[in-house]
């Protein structure tokens, strides 16, 4: 009895998860999630006031979060913060961005940042998130998690990015390969800046 109870569990389990591959990222979304937009370089899934959102661009630039230093890390900070609250001045709205570092998720390396929005005021909650940016040989890929939770300890979280595996190449340099520092904040944060105010104007 015990062990169909256990082949139950796992059938459950599996019903749950909506997996999806594609030339650029595999992952594993949740049961209960809608998907609102999936096109090239741009995919959306939401649930009530959760979102999931991967972003997908050309690394024409060969940008390399590997080669960022502690500077480039607090430039990368104080950017992203400040371009998403310049879009939402009408709102009269500041986020925070913070604990923004390099970590390494399924074997590739990444810069991870929560943000913070103030929203209780206007939808009864605080909205929290959570990014994840990946360069890779041809794409910058970013990943966002956002809920109406605060996100330590969140196991739906770490199951998505968990299962989030990105499939293109990691950069790979020859002794004539130019390393570009260059940040590359304009091309996440106006990807980024777009879906963010969608997402708010809806909500307001």
């Amino acid at each position: 009895m015990k062990k169909i109870f256990t082949i139950l569990l796992l059938f459950i389990g599996m019903i749950n998860i909506k997996a999806l591959e594609n030339e650029y990222f595999k992952i594993e979304i949740p049961n209960g999630y809608k998907e609102e937009i999936s096109e090239k370089g741009l995919y959306k899934w939401t649930k009530d006031d959760n979102y999931i959102t991967i972003t997908v661009s050309n690394n024409t630039q060969r940008y390399d979060i590997l080669r960022y230093t502690e500077d480039d890390m607090k430039k990368y900070e104080e950017y992203i913060e400040s371009s998403i609250n310049k879009q939402l001045e009408e709102y009269n709205i500041k986020v925070n961005v913070n604990n923004v570092k390099k970590e390494k998720i399924n074997n590739r390396n990444c810069i991870v940042y929560d943000t913070v929005w103030p929203t209780k005021e206007s939808t009864g909650y605080d909205t929290y998130q959570r990014g994840y940016t990946y360069t890779t040989d041809k794409y910058i890929i970013m990943l966002t998690y956002s809920s109406n939770k605060e996100l330590t300890n969140s196991e739906e979280l770490n199951n998505i990015i968990n299962s989030f595996n990105v499939l293109d190449n990691e950069i790979v340099y020859n002794s004539n390969t130019k390393i570009v520092m260059t940040v590359i904040f304009a091309v996440i944060v106006g990807l980024l800046g777009f879906i963010l105010s969608a997402i708010f104007k809806k909500r307001k």
